[in-house]
């Protein structure tokens, strides 16, 4: 998140693999039409009085499945082992006043 440019999203998964079905299994699909959700405004306040302006923030959620890389006659991996979880992130602020120093 930041003050300007998009708010975005990426996700990266692990698969074994996939069979293509000739029909869907979720009945006819709709057009789905892509929404866009909107920044955030945030603040660090104490007591109802506001310290710092938040500039930007990151989140990160990172499952930490390891890919068990077994050679095989199909080429696909052999399965994938859980491990533990990991929610990380990072939030630049700037002070509102010299209310904190002081």
């Amino acid at each position: 998140m930041q003050r300007s440019g998009l708010l975005t999203a990426t996700v990266g998964l692990i698969a074994q693999g996939e069979a293509v079905a000739s029909t869907t299994g979720a009945g006819t699909p709709s057009d789905w039409s892509l929404k866009r959700f909107g920044h955030f405004a945030g603040s660090i306040s104490r007591d109802g009085s506001a310290l710092g302006n938040v500039v930007s923030a990151e989140v990160t959620y990172a499952n930490k499945l390891d890919r068990i890389e077994t050679i095989r006659a199909d080429g696909r991996i052999d399965g994938a082992d859980p491990s533990i979880a990991a929610l990380t992130g990072r939030i630049d602020i700037r002070f509102a006043d010299q209310t904190l120093l002081n």
